[in-house]
């Protein structure tokens, strides 16, 4: 049976999908701005960014933590349209976060995949799902952070952030445990047999 490409598809998927609502989210912030008949800074911090790029964030939110280190970087602008109806734009920050959605869906991709080529020593295999256990962590306290701020599109993209946080360090701890306990059960299965 031929094993589906999940470490291909499910990058190129999400990575379409996270440019696709950014290039997105400007139109939708002008059209719910106008609805709304608003023009001040408190409209802005309550509803930017718009829901796209929240809906983008909740579900790569691991890759909103990978590229915390970026999170600031503004200039030098990469590329800008701006319309009447439409601002796109993209700053360094923004091609750190589409990295990052790459290199996590890579990854995840690849979990899904039983057949993987790279097969680790047990040692370095612990110590990376050591380290997936403190990313999860992180990822809460980021998440947690952001609901902080008390801004709806912080406190929706946190949100999601708790879910993945839970998510990521139950895998990462229920994997550990069986890496852990390996050599037990083998030694199990030899005296049974």
């Amino acid at each position: 049976m031929k094993h589906f490409p999940w470490r291909w598809i499910l990058p190129g998927a999400q990575l379409v999908f996270a440019i696709a609502c950014h290039v997105y989210d400007g139109h939708a912030y002008r059209v719910a701005l106008y609805n709304d008949r608003a023009n001040d800074d408190e409209y802005y911090g309550q509803h930017s960014p718009a829901w796209p790029v929240r809906v983008s964030s909740g579900i790569n939110f691991p890759a909103v933590v990978l590229n915390y280190p970026f999170r600031d970087l503004y200039h030098p602008m990469i590329y800008e349209h701006n319309s009447e109806f439409t601002l796109i734009d993209f700053y360094p920050r923004d091609i750190g976060f589409f990295c990052c959605v790459v290199l996590f869906w890579y990854w995840a991709g690849r979990s899904m995949e039983r057949n993987s080529s790279v097969r680790w020593g047990p040692a370095v295999r612990r110590a990376g799902l050591a380290g997936g256990v403190v990313f999860g962590i992180v990822t809460g306290v980021y998440a947690e952070e952001m609901i902080g701020r008390a801004r709806v599109p912080e406190v929706q993209m946190g949100s999601a952030g708790i879910v993945w946080a839970l998510a990521l360090t139950s895998y990462f701890i229920w994997h550990l445990v069986l890496a852990l306990t390996a050599r037990e059960r083998a030694r199990q299965r030899l005296k049974a047999g």
